[in-house]
């Protein structure tokens, strides 16, 4: 990992990912308010001046950081030292970017929804919420941030993102074709 390229005071949650509208941007912003949590949005898209205006009439523009696309080890380096690592998709396939926080050992909040549900289990690994809940999505990063326990849900977080290592994808891909090639 390399360490982020500018100082941002800690708490700081890192959200990363195409500036678009189903990864729910809007909302971790919102959910900044009235707390002294700063933000940074590692991603660039189509809604960066959007999401820019919509900071700064949230009265928060001056605790959420635009990085832009970063290289890989840049991003990983934002990831490893946040205090929480927030995805507020109303979609996602595999979501990879989650993998890599939970990977880095990094507290995660993701949003209730089939690609993150795969990847972890509420209060396991981290803590899920409704998709569009800016509310839920506060208190969760407020637990998060506050609750010693949550530290815990790292490790298990670390475990469980082993499984998805390309080591561990191709054996099981592996053993799959095995058991079609044996039939």
């Amino acid at each position: 990992t390399t360490p982020p390229t500018m100082q941002v005071p800690h708490p700081f949650i890192v959200s990363v990912g195409r500036l678009v509208s189903w990864k729910g941007f809007e909302g971790v912003i919102d959910a900044i308010k009235g707390e002294s949590w700063h933000l940074v949005i590692v991603g660039d898209g189509p809604l960066r001046a959007n999401l820019e205006a919509h900071a700064r009439e949230a009265g928060v523009i001056d605790r959420v950081h635009f990085t832009g696309l970063l290289p890989r080890p840049e991003l990983h380096g934002w990831l490893k030292s946040a205090d929480v690592f927030v995805s507020n998709s109303t979609y996602e396939g595999l979501p990879h970017t989650l993998i890599e926080a939970m990977a880095l050992g990094t507290p995660v909040v993701a949003t209730d929804i089939a690609g993150n549900r795969e990847v972890m289990t509420h209060g396991k690994e981290g803590l899920l919420v409704p998709a569009g809940d800016s509310a839920a999505l506060h208190d969760a990063i407020k637990k998060t941030l506050a609750d010693g326990e949550m530290k815990k849900c790292v490790a298990s977080a670390q475990e469980r993102a082993r499984a998805f290592s390309a080591g561990e994808t191709i054996e099981g891909l592996a053993k799959l074709l095995k058991t079609i090639c044996a039939l």
